[in-house]
């Protein structure tokens, strides 16, 4: 498989990704993350029994990363979020996004992902849906003295192996074409 979990070999590599402008608008803590903030994060991630976070990579390229947090193992639900590295190469997110949706589903053996997105994430929105999410609900939560508004998608294990066969195709014929169109 295409993720490997995070570990203290290569926790540091994430952090100018998570830093990079266009990942911290997309984010709801959209602040600069120092080192040692990092490596705080990084102590209390290897207690919490609720997350798991992986890089992804293609062709031996680390180019993103997945993460689930909140997990309840007996609901088997979860949130999900990723981040592409700035340098991944064009088409590296449905990739990423397939593999973490396994991940999910078959590996940690949950039921029903979550997906929470800004509404001008507009990307993120449409990535989603590729992927068959579907859109729930528009809520608020209080953070940091300011309200924000979210959309929140769901995914279930069997919605995913309806759908995965389409998905791989469509991607794979994207691939197709892209390859013949660059000779």
């Amino acid at each position: 498989m295409a993720l490997e979990p995070l570990t203290k070999d290569n926790y540091m590599m994430i952090l100018p990704w998570r830093n990079e402008p266009a990942v911290r608008r997309s984010m709801f803590h959209s602040n600069i993350i120092s080192g040692t903030e990092h490596k705080a994060w990084f102590i209390r991630l290897q207690q919490d029994a609720t997350a798991r976070w992986f890089v992804h990579q293609t062709d031996g390229v680390y180019d993103g990363v997945v993460y689930f947090t909140g997990i309840d193992w007996q609901a088997k639900t979860t949130l999900w979020g990723f981040y592409l590295a700035p340098e991944a190469k064009p088409g590296s997110g449905m990739p990423l996004g397939i593999d973490g949706i396994d991940m999910a589903f078959d590996e940690l053996k949950l039921e029903v992902v979550y997906a929470r997105i800004l509404p001008d994430n507009q990307k993120s929105i449409r990535f989603h849906l590729k992927l068959s999410f579907e859109l729930l609900k528009l809520p608020e939560i209080a953070e940091a003295a300011e309200t924000l508004s979210f959309h929140t998608f769901v995914l279930t294990k069997n919605r995913w192996r309806q759908c995965r066969t389409e998905i791989c195709n469509k991607l794979n014929q994207t691939r197709k074409q892209t390859t013949e169109t660059s000779k």
